[in-house]
């Protein structure tokens, strides 16, 4: 009989050791990244490159977790815990080492790309032990509320973390110290971690890379089109239209390739179910909610004149509104109330945050007035990222909730997220010019003759900022109770 050992560890590491091991596993594969996003403007005043270049590569990170998602359990059954971590560990320094010396921007892309496959196959492997090790419940119900809230505390520190080193060295040193920091785990965890298997083995063959292939290259090419389309003016020029066209294509012959084989590589069966698709849906209105973050970026720096540190040290102050969500829920679900109610509360809590901000937009604001209305987007994104995630997995076959968890994820966390930045940088920048030709044409003699032409066209920036700024947020506030009112009206229970 196979000798089989949950628990990855040598027998003779203790177990308070052993907590601190998973935790130590955990969070460098958590932090490490294809692109360190808050760190963009120095990269490409460095390489000078297309800020497009480095977003596309940004989202790439995400995509390369997400087709291999489907995977990871095939990929638990057919190797040892040992190889998986350790491979991933080794794969994510070297892609971390040729990213910090690349001036390519395709290598890059490819390298983020391969970078989010390995960060997930580790991040796999620490997951159920951190989840055991955070709460005694494994339900969703109990675990979500704790495990989302520490998953953003490790996103905004890291960034903050980032940004710091970015600041004082250079931003290659990020990618240097996350290499010497994977090493220096990799070598832990070949000393700490056993040969033996976790669950029964399961030859890894049978699977449909057809349809792997085809479900990459569908959203690699929707990632080009959303950070390349304003380079190439989006529909009017003949790029963006092939793509497009083909993009369609390769969807079609994907949904009829997965339809018709017994083991695929997504089950788009029970992807039809009503709780699915809801939450698809409304994974779009987390994206929204959070792609807003990108004007609010715009007005922090561009009209109060605050620096890429500041803002990370900003942007942190949505944490205690994550610990204060991720309490909201767990009291929620223990005590088994409505659902829908604690959807509306979240989507509520988003809502609420951008009209504090839409009143706060001012030639003369201070940021300290903005900690607030954060604190209650780190709520409310905590309570959507939780309710949404566990309305989805309902009454969902074990073996599917892969395929629905993989579609679910991208929607959430790069279709929404990547195509509502652009909508909203677009818009900005084509309100801006239309506020800025506005303000212009109301320019006299008398105002040309008395003031400086200096700060005539300071002034005029300022505004025609702060007008597309505003008229944003309003748009996202219509919108947001838009949402509301049409989530009142479904039901979510199982009937």
């Amino acid at each position: 009989m196979a000798d089989y050992n949950r628990n990855f560890f040598h027998h003779w590491v203790p177990q308070w050791l052993q907590n601190i091991l998973v935790i130590i596993g955990f969070l460098p594969l958590m932090m490490v990244n294809g692109v360190y996003i808050k760190n963009l403007s120095f990269m490409v005043s460095e390489t000078q490159l297309l800020s497009s270049y480095f977003m596309m590569a940004y989202f790439a990170s995400s995509i390369g977790m997400y087709i291999v998602y489907p995977l990871g359990l095939r990929l638990k059954q057919a190797f040892h815990s040992k190889k998986l971590v350790i491979g991933s560990l080794l794969s994510l320094a070297l892609l971390s080492h040729i990213c910090s010396s690349t001036n390519n921007a395709t290598l890059f892309i490819l390298c983020s790309l391969l970078i989010g496959v390995a960060k997930f196959i580790g991040i796999f492997e620490f997951l159920i032990p951190l989840i055991q090790l955070l709460c005694t419940n494994t339900s969703r119900e109990k675990s979500y509320p704790i495990l989302y809230p520490l998953l953003m505390l490790i996103s905004y520190f890291g960034s903050f973390f980032y940004t710091k080193i970015a600041e004082i060295f250079h931003w290659n040193d990020v990618y240097h110290i996350m290499v010497i920091i994977l090493l220096v785990e990799t070598l832990i965890m070949i000393l700490v971690m056993h040969h033996k298997r976790s669950m029964r083995r399961f030859p890894f063959y049978q699977i449909d890379w057809i349809g792997m292939i085809l479900f990459t290259t569908i959203l690699m090419g929707i990632n080009y089109i959303l950070c390349m389309g304003e380079y190439h003016d989006w529909f009017k020029g003949p790029i963006i239209k092939e793509l497009a066209i083909c993009i369609l294509t390769l969807l079609s012959i994907f949904i009829y390739h997965e339809s018709k084989l017994k083991r695929p590589y997504l089950d788009l069966n029970h992807i039809k179910q009503r709780n699915v698709i809801a939450s698809i849906i409304l994974s779009l209105a987390v994206g929204f909610f959070l792609a807003s973050g990108s004007v609010l970026s715009i007005y922090i720096k561009s009209i109060l004149g605050y620096d890429n540190n500041s803002y990370a040290v900003f942007y942190v102050s949505m944490l205690p509104g994550c610990i204060i969500g991720g309490l909201i829920c767990y009291h929620w679900f223990r005590h088994k109330w409505n659902l829908k109610i604690l959807i509306m509360i979240g989507v509520g809590c988003s809502m609420s945050s951008n009209i504090i901000f839409y009143f706060l937009f001012s030639p003369v604001g201070d940021i300290s007035n903005m900690i607030l209305p954060m604190i209650i987007k780190g709520v409310g994104t905590i309570i959507q990222f939780v309710t949404i995630g566990i309305y989805c997995y309902q009454d969902l076959p074990p073996e599917n909730k892969f395929s629905a968890g993989a579609i679910f994820t991208t929607i959430r966390s790069f279709v929404g997220v990547a195509l509502f930045i652009t909508l909203f940088n677009w818009g900005f920048k084509y309100l801006q010019l239309q506020h800025l030709s506005s303000l212009a044409s109301n320019i006299d003699c008398i105002l040309w003759t008395t003031r400086s032409k200096s700060s005539i066209y300071r002034s005029i920036g300022i505004q025609s900022i702060l007008l597309a700024a505003k008229q944003i947020y309003g748009y996202t506030i219509i919108i947001g109770c838009s949402i509301l009112i049409l989530i009142s009206f479904f039901r979510f229970d199982k009937k």
